[in-house]
C-alpha cells in the first residue's frame, strides 16, 4: 500500500532559493515559478497542456496546484504583485 505524502510531493518538486526568482516558490530544476503555473490553471488550461506549454512534467504542474491549495495567500498575493506591477507599466505616463 503506497500512502500518499503530501509534503513530501511538496518538497520534492517546489523549492525556494534566495536569488532565484525572489525566493518564491518555484519548480525544482527550473524558473518557473507556482504562480506561473497557476496563471495557466486560472486561464483553464489542463495539466498535459500546461506541463507542455512549459516543459515540465504533468507531476510537477499537479505540485505546484497542490502548493497553490496548501498556500493560497502566498500565491494570491504574488498574482496581485504581478499584476499591480502589469497594471503601472501600462498606464500612461503622467
Amino acid at each position: 500500500q503506497v500512502v500518499y505524502d503530501r509534503q513530501m510531493a511538496l518538497s520534492q518538486h517546489i523549492t525556494r532559493a534566495e536569488g532565484v526568482l525572489g525566493g518564491k516558490a518555484h519548480l525544482r530544476g527550473c524558473r518557473i515559478s507556482v504562480a506561473d503555473v497557476v496563471e495557466h490553471l486560472k486561464a483553464g488550461e489542463g495539466v498535459t497542456e500546461i506541463a507542455e506549454t512549459l516543459q515540465v512534467a504533468p507531476v510537477q504542474v499537479t505540485t505546484a496546484r497542490e502548493h497553490w491549495e496548501t498556500y493560497p495567500e502566498e500565491i494570491e498575493a504574488q498574482l496581485q504583485s504581478r499584476d499591480e506591477l502589469l497594471d503601472s507599466s501600462r498606464a500612461p505616463p503622467t
